[in-house]
């Protein structure tokens, strides 16, 4: 099953439990955009059953325990959202009487994602639909932990401190268990829109997004995503970052013109863009700053004509924060605005999940 596929799966999911018209198309005023709907109103790939969308999700995530690539890990990471946004679609009562086969598609789907721990004995899957239905009604996490507990098996212990209630996970299913109580609980706040930027000498339309999110990915993992030498494993969307010329030390970091390779888009199409990043680090914080490189010196395909933004990753104790920022106009791409957050931003912000 291709990526598309779960893309398409997350979509699905999305505009069920958020009650996101996903169908609205507006081409932003962009001139000539070559990606549109074939037809005015709802797309043909939503149109798909939410437990084929279910299905579709779980063919996916056939992984090892070592999972080769950025495009395997995150795949793995989109078909644990695929998993919450499912537990969340099942919650309503109104959804549970219409389509009881959800449900079993829903348990069919955590199956898939706890069969690595099939030597573990994991336990009935329902447990695992338990567990999250809990996490995600916002009650005490202490309370999801023995559902949870029993869901992997003999692959998951969970330590409640007396003292501070703090949880601890352990085990070969501790990075699941995590990233699924990250997703359940933590859903990263973004937001998109259309400003104008004077481009050239001439107003145009470009897409404005903000994410703030936290994680409980371990700071190390987070910061490794940070640096645009290291966005090709954590980021299955770029497919590679190369330095022009020589990187220029700088106090806590570096600066340089970088060369990257970005797609494929909606359209089906790579982008290749010359950036000018600087990058900066201190204990408990990374950032990095970009934006297009001078016209009279850029290379690449030019069909970026914006691009400007930063991500930063702060160690917050229990947790790390990631805020990011960016900018953008693509000449021959108009993506709707309200694909763009279950899509790409959730993703990125949460690539401390499949960074090596």
């Amino acid at each position: 099953m291709s990526r598309a596929d779960l893309e398409q799966a997350l979509l699905v999911l999305h505009e069920s439990v958020n009650g996101v018209d996903l169908s609205a198309f507006d081409p932003r005023r962009f001139e000539e955009p070559a990606f549109s709907f074939e037809q005015h109103g709802r797309p043909p790939l939503l149109d798909v059953d939410v437990g084929d969308a279910m299905l579709k999700a779980a063919s996916n995530v056939a992984f090892p325990d070592v999972f080769p690539g950025a495009q395997r890990r995150a795949d793995r990471f989109g078909t644990a959202q695929a998993f919450v946004l499912g537990v969340q679609h099942v919650q309503g009562d109104e959804r549970r009487e219409a389509h009881p086969e959800h449900r079993a598609h829903l348990e069919h789907l955590g199956r898939s994602l706890l069969n690595q721990y099939a030597t573990r004995q994991p336990g009935p899957p329902e447990a695992l639909v338990d567990a999250i239905d809990i996490l995600t009604r916002a009650e005490r996490v202490e309370e999801a932990a023995e559902p949870l507990q029993a869901a992997f098996g003999g692959a998951l212990h969970i330590n409640v401190a007396e003292d501070t209630g703090l949880l601890t996970f352990q085990g070969m299913g501790a990075l699941l268990a995590t990233m699924l109580l990250d997703l359940a609980t933590n859903l990263p706040k973004c937001w998109t829109r259309e400003a104008q930027i004077e481009i050239d000498g001439v107003e145009q339309p470009v897409t404005m997004v903000e994410i703030d999110a936290c994680t409980h990915a371990p700071f190390d993992r987070c910061k490794h995503g940070v640096s645009p030498l290291n966005w090709p494993n954590c980021n299955p969307y770029f497919l590679s970052v190369k330095v022009q010329g020589q990187a220029t030390p700088a106090e806590g970091g570096w600066s340089a013109t970088v060369r990257e390779r970005v797609g494929p888009a909606v359209n089906l199409s790579v982008y290749e863009t010359d950036l000018v990043v600087r990058y900066f680090e201190q204990p408990g914080l990374a950032t990095v700053s970009f934006d297009l490189a001078p016209k009279e010196t850029r290379g690449g395909d030019k069909r970026v004509t914006y691009d400007l933004g930063f991500v930063s990753v702060t160690d917050e104790g229990v947790h790390r924060r990631f805020r990011t920022m960016k900018l953008y106009r693509i000449d021959d791409l108009a993506t709707p605005l309200n694909w763009i957050c279950p899509l790409w931003c959730w993703q990125v912000v949460m690539a401390g999940w499949w960074c090596p």
